[in-house]
């Protein structure tokens, strides 16, 4: 497993969505509080 902290993530998610390869979508969780979900962009499939 790869083991990385949230100093470490947060930037690396920002830099990916400012470049189109993800996008945030908002859905009730179980708890009925919003949650951010990403989703790969088709830019995102290709680059993967």
């Amino acid at each position: 497993m790869l083991a990385i902290g949230q100093s470490t993530l947060y930037p690396m998610r920002y830099n990916i969505e400012a470049k189109g390869l993800i996008k945030p979508e908002c859905r009730k969780g179980n708890t009925g509080r919003e949650r951010k979900h990403y989703r790969l962009t088709g830019k995102g499939k290709t680059r993967l």
